[in-house]
């Protein structure tokens, strides 16, 4: 597993357990009140449009968090919004590699993150501007996505984050998890199971019983042991479309449905 942390000045999962709607409209006109629980297509980093074939840039938000992809690697930040100025704070990234345009474009897409002070747009588009006012990102809404309920999907690890750093699975690797009758099962290098607690999106999951079988390498030994460390301390979930965001004191999993 490639464990880096990458403190730029960037953007999950993964936010509440609900289809994301449109961006309020302030009463002024011109920029919205509230990106709270929505998501946004990345359609172009200055001026250029994303590298076609690759995993689509993308943005999405809570209350005060913003997640999503460069096209290649995950990653996350704060965010502070007041009316048209939004300013992000540092956040983590996960490392993998990618082609060399995809890459270049990712170095494009965190350098102009960093650069953010203004926003422009309404509920349907967006551009994220500098402070002269040049566009910096241009983004469109995410077509709406139906939330995948928690329990009785099957969910498949993509990143897992830990304190301040931020690690992909490891390459041809799977971890899988389901929550159904109260129980929580899955697979990593052994089988696992425990008692798993919903209350709304508070999760609690008692002791795990795992098999014990001996992983193929110690990054997989590793990825397991933190799997089942942040998933015995799971405190709650948050989910938009197919994306699951499994949070604990000691950082956060997460998944896509399978």
């Amino acid at each position: 597993m490639r464990i880096s942390l990458m403190t730029v000045s960037l953007l999950l999962v993964l936010t509440a357990c609900a289809t994301p709607s449109p961006a309020a409209p302030n009463p002024s006109g011109g920029t919205p009140a509230s990106l709270d629980g929505t998501s946004w297509d990345v359609t172009a980093i200055n001026g250029t449009a994303p590298v076609p074939g690759a995993r689509q840039p993308s943005m999405s938000f809570t209350h005060d968090t913003m997640s999503g992809t460069t096209g290649c690697n995950y990653l996350n930040a704060g965010y502070t919004l007041n009316g048209s100025s939004i300013t992000f704070s540092p956040g983590a990234q996960t490392a993998m590699a990618c082609s060399d345009d995809v890459m270049k474009q990712e170095q494009a897409f965190t350098s102009a993150l960093a650069k953010v002070a203004k926003l422009a747009g309404d509920g349907s588009t967006m551009q994220l501007q500098d402070g002269t006012g040049a566009t910096l990102f241009t983004l469109a809404k995410a077509a709406s996505e139906a939330a995948k309920p928690l329990e009785g999907t099957t969910w498949e690890l993509e990143s897992i984050r830990s304190a301040d750093t931020a690690a992909s699975v490891v390459a041809g690797s799977s971890v899988t998890m389901r929550i159904s009758d109260g129980k929580l099962t899955g697979k990593a290098c052994n089988t696992f199971n425990a008692t798993a607690t919903i209350d709304g999106e508070n999760l609690t999951v008692g002791p795990i019983m795992s098999t014990r079988m001996a992983c193929l390498s110690d990054e997989l030994t590793k990825q397991e042991h933190t799997v089942l460390d942040l998933l015995g301390k799971a405190s709650g979930t948050h989910i938009i479309g197919s994306q699951l965001e499994v949070t604990s004191a000691g950082g956060s999993l997460f998944f896509r449905a399978q």
